[in-house]
């Protein structure tokens, strides 16, 4: 199949919109579909261009908005049965490729590399990396609206993608689709989709098919005639909803987002209930974000468990942050494969998702103290969780910065009393970047773990250890003297460079640099501990710029000491 050109066709204010499309015998549309899928190429698309310019004389004509959702509404209420009937019989292997789809631009660590694998089966040559590279690119051109960017690369991929690779040729036709779309070419819209509907099945089975069925779907503006958008998916029948797998997931999260006036909030939750049945991998961090934002609410509402809705809530944040890191991928990925103007251009698209992701952030805010509110009289037992989490570090389990400020301040009087001395170090790990250049970020976060429970079982109960930033770590010591801290930063860096670090079969030996000083009492307030912090930091610089795996003291200055 050679999809048409991409230019608009002329004008027309005769363009027909049809209400019943003459097809009242229902079974010989779906004769005609059942031919369609077992045909060669060339007799499909035969009988697909009869389908399409069934009800007109005048062939060819472009149907209206309104015509193309009832021409496509009439065509899939007798295709889906008819693939529904044929489930079971087929393979559905292209499936676990598609649920990346919505993920695009994969992060080049691991998502690439596993939809590489699925393509290829073999180690990709860096000639078949660019060319995935530029599918995601056109994806996503054609996802922003930027048809201008995207014409030159559909020119380029036209002859790189075939059914010998059907998940990139698919992936092609999709985009292409949204092209056809913007461009108001419904004919060859609905031509593209059903021939791609038909590729699927004979290359992979029904349950393919019946996932394309579902992007069409989706990808259509059904406008105010969401009720034949509901029937559609309805067609798909109820043990589709069961199974779990790609298939299943598309389908409820599809059912999910009706119309509130097609769907009521007892079925989305009862959606939401099976789709949590499903592997998270299989939407997207922004279908999954609104998910559980729309079961705090929910759940909020009912007053069903107060619980479970702030439950629903964190889930639904921690897909915020999620998909705040989705879009700086995005971001970066867009800057690197466009020229300047082009990217200026995707600066909308971006700046659009900034917006609606903020606004995402001040309703889930609003639900969030509005669900407090109305269950006072337990936030009290709540409020020690949200001050642990607000001065602990998520990654390593450490205070964190904002510790200094708050609780540390506590313990700092104590020692002013008691005028008891303290010392303060600020430790580095040398050469952090080249773990994660060599063996990734998953390894840099296991080794900045791995060392958080070394320093917690190195120091007393009574000393304190905060993550003060990246590969950055800010350790308090009371009541020990100048000798002793010294000695006691010595032992620390040896101990770090004796110790294994194990990822994955790889060994990990790392060296840290510190920089130490110590702190008279009467210089233990919030305000007068900057300048020792500063004179730390200094003196870790000079370590690192030494030659780094040392420990220093900071110099005197004055009458700091």
């Amino acid at each position: 199949m050679k999809p048409e050109s991409d230019n608009p066709p002329a004008a027309d204010e005769n363009k027909r919109e049809p209400s019943s499309f003459g097809w009242r015998r229902k079974k010989h549309l779906r004769e005609t579909l059942a031919q369609i899928l077992e045909a060669d190429p060339n007799q499909r698309q035969y009988l697909i261009d009869m389908i399409l310019t069934l009800d007109t004389q005048d062939c060819g004509r472009e149907p209206t908005l309104r015509g193309l959702r009832v021409l496509t509404a009439t065509i899939l209420a007798q295709l889906i049965p008819l693939l529904r009937g044929r489930v079971g019989t087929g393979r559905g292997e292209l499936l676990e490729f598609f649920k990346y789809l919505d993920h695009f631009p994969l992060d080049p660590e691991h998502e690439t590399r596993m939809a590489l694998n699925l393509v290829y089966q073999e180690d990709p040559s860096d000639q078949q990396r660019k060319l995935f590279c530029r599918l995601q690119l056109f994806w996503l051109l054609t996802l922003m609206g930027d048809l201008d960017s995207a014409r030159p690369l559909r020119k380029e991929l036209e002859p790189l993608v075939s059914l010998q690779r059907p998940r990139l040729y698919a992936t092609y036709l999709l985009s292409l689709a949204r092209i056809l779309q913007r461009r108001n070419r419904h004919l060859s819209f609905s031509s593209l989709w059903l021939n791609l509907i038909c590729e699927m099945y004979r290359l992979d089975g029904p349950e393919t098919a019946l996932y394309m069925v579902l992007r069409w779907i989706r990808m259509l503006n059904w406008g105010r005639d969401t009720a034949l958008r509901k029937d559609l998916l309805h067609k798909f029948g109820a043990k589709l909803r069961l199974r779990q797998d790609l298939l299943s997931a598309t389908l409820l999260h599809e059912l999910f987002m009706q119309e509130n006036r097609d769907a009521s909030p007892e079925e989305k939750m009862g959606y939401v209930k099976l789709l949590r049945r499903h592997p998270p991998y299989l939407l997207s961090p922004q279908q999954l974000q609104h998910l559980h934002f729309f079961a705090g609410n929910y759940l909020s509402a009912i007053k069903a468990s107060f619980r479970q809705s702030i439950r629903e809530f964190k889930h639904s944040n921690y897909y915020l942050h999620k998909s705040w890191a989705w879009l700086s991928n995005l971001s970066d990925f867009l800057k690197k494969n466009l020229n300047v103007s082009q990217y200026s251009r995707a600066m909308g698209f971006l700046q659009e998702n900034v917006m609606d992701m903020g606004r995402q952030i001040s309703l889930q805010n609003n639900a969030y103290v509005e669900t407090l509110h109305e269950n006072y009289d337990l936030i009290k037992c709540l409020l020690k969780q949200v001050e642990e989490l607000s001065i602990t570090d998520k990654l390593t389990g450490l205070k964190n910065r904002r510790y200094m400020a708050s609780g540390a301040e506590h313990a700092f009087q104590l020692a002013m009393r008691q005028k008891v001395r303290v010392c303060l170090a600020l430790l580095d790990i040398d050469f952090f970047k080249r773990i994660n250049d060599e063996f990734g970020h998953l390894a840099g976060d296991y080794v900045l773990k791995r060392l958080s429970r070394l320093l917690l079982g190195f120091f007393r109960k009574s000393d304190i250890v905060i993550r003060w930033g990246g590969e950055e770590f800010l350790i308090i010591l009371f009541d020990v003297n100048e000798e002793k801290m010294a000695l006691k930063m010595e032992a620390l860096s040896q101990k770090i460079r004796e110790s294994a670090f194990t990822w994955e079969e790889n060994q990990i030996r790392l060296t840290v640099s510190i920089g130490w000083t110590s702190v008279k009492p009467a210089h233990l307030r919030q305000d007068e501990l900057e300048p020792y912090i500063k004179r730390v930091d200094d003196a870790l610089f000079e370590a690192k710029d030494s030659g780094r795996d040392q420990v220093l003291r900071a110099k005197d200055e004055g009458n700091l000491i």
